[in-house]
Parts: C-alpha cells; sequence; structure tokens
C-alpha cells in the first residue's frame, strides 16, 4: 500500500465522516440534500471522485434523491416524484419505504464488503457502479479486492482484454486485483484505465453514462461501441442519431 498517495488521506477521511455505524442510523436528509456539501451521495459522486468516478447516469442511480428542480413531474418507466425527491419504484411506493430499502442496501454492501464478502454483494439490488463504489470503500486496506472502476461497462471491457468474457462484478473486481496483485489498489486502477485508453485512445470517457439507459450526455455524431450494449439501449441511440460501431 502506498500510503504517501494523497488518495488514502480522503479514504480515510470518508471513512471518519462515514463509518458503517453511522450508515446505519442515517436519515434520509444525510443520505440526499440539496446542499452540496455533506450528504452520503455527494461524497460518493463528488467528494471522493478522486477514488474512482460515479458521474453519469442521473440521480436514480442512488435509489431515492433529493430534488434540485422541484417542477412537477408525471411519475412514468418507474420513477416516482414528489415536489422534493425522486425515487425507484423498485424500492418502494413512497419515500419513506424507497429509503429504508435503500438505506439497507447500502448497509449491506459496506458490511458484506468489510468482511470480504463481495460475492453476496452482487445480489444486493442497487446500481452497478454505485454498488462498487460503496464496497470499494468499505473493503479491508489489507486485502483490497475491488479496484477503483466502477462502470459496468468499462469494467466489464478490462476484464474482456485480460481473460476473454464477462463475469459479475465481484469476479471481474476480483480476477484483476489477482492479475495486477503485485500493484497498489489505486496502481491497480490508474493501470487498468491506461490499458483501455490504449486499447481506443479515441474513446470518450464520457460516453460511460450509457450504462443503464440514460443518455443525457451523448451528443449528435458520437461514435458509440455496440458491442456490450443492450439492444434497448441501442435503439435510443439511434433516435438520438449516434453512429453507432460495430467493434471497438
Amino acid at each position: 500500500m502506498n500510503t504517501a498517495d494523497p488518495r488514502y488521506a480522503l479514504w480515510d477521511e470518508f471513512l471518519k465522516v462515514w463509518p458503517i455505524s453511522r450508515l446505519e442510523t442515517m436519515t434520509l436528509d444525510e443520505y440526499t440534500n440539496t446542499s452540496k456539501t455533506d450528504s452520503f451521495c455527494y461524497w460518493l459522486e463528488a467528494k471522493t471522485e478522486k477514488l474512482g468516478s460515479i458521474w453519469g447516469m442521473n440521480a436514480f442511480k442512488f435509489g431515492v434523491y433529493a430534488r434540485v428542480d422541484t417542477a412537477q413531474k408525471p411519475n412514468k418507466q418507474g420513477r416516482i416524484y414528489t415536489q422534493t425527491h425522486g425515487w425507484s419504484l423498485r424500492f418502494g411506493k413512497s419515500r419513506e419505504e424507497a429509503f429504508e430499502k435503500v438505506r439497507a442496501s447500502v448497509v449491506a454492501i459496506a458490511r458484506a464488503a468489510d468482511r470480504g464478502d463481495f460475492a453476496a454483494i452482487d445480489k444486493i439490488t442497487f446500481t452497478f457502479m454505485v454498488r462498487w463504489k460503496i464496497a470499494f470503500l468499505y473493503q479491508p486496506r489489507d486485502a483490497c479486492r475491488v479496484i477503483p472502476i466502477f462502470n459496468e461497462w468499462w469494467l466489464g471491457k478490462a476484464h474482456r482484454l485480460a481473460f476473454g468474457g464477462k463475469a459479475a462484478g465481484s469476479v471481474m473486481h476480483g480476477a484483476l486485483s489477482e492479475k495486477y496483485a503485485n500493484l497498489d489498489v489505486f496502481e491497480r486502477g490508474d493501470l487498468v484505465l491506461l490499458q483501455l485508453k490504449e486499447e481506443k485512445p479515441s474513446l470518450r470517457f464520457w460516453v460511460l453514462p450509457i450504462d443503464g439507459m440514460h443518455l443525457d450526455a451523448v451528443k449528435d455524431e458520437t461514435e458509440v461501441d455496440a458491442s456490450e450494449i443492450a439492444e434497448s439501449v441501442l435503439k435510443q441511440l439511434r433516435v438520438k442519431k449516434v453512429c453507432v460501431k460495430d467493434r471497438i
């Protein structure tokens, strides 16, 4: 472990502010609010960005979120809105029910990571990249098995380049960790990202939000690899006049 890397100090700061014991009693306002300074979600996405990015998609990736835009919106496609919050219907019909299930999932992920049971994390309901960012942050420092790459598409691409095929999140993280076991966990992530860039230098990292149906970041005339994108997403890309490539 390269303790001189400033990312470890940031990791320490996160764990000091958000120990597992606090997650267990976390309120909705602590989990998500509009102040953009201190919520758990803000820490995951913005404050700890240098520990691995989860930017992209939209706020529904957190299960439930505090709305900045309070304009009335219709409930549709499994998304529920009130004036103050939005949440995924899969977590519950009410804001309170949704948050209880979201918090339970967050705690379950953190506890499983802390005890090194990464296979259990695959079965917990949550957005892939948020799930694995939480797992990364709460994994044992002396036995890191989750690398700081949380987007499912990128992680899958790295796994295919190294081993061929795709696997469950815990398997992909574990396999890549073992392959580069001689490196510090952040060095593993840095190396894998470098290899991905070298494989496809023109591929833009902001295309990552395609993970999970959120296409707001996709611009016209963008080239996107089609090899691992679901057909339902491809249809949306074509509507947006995106040039879909067959292979990287």
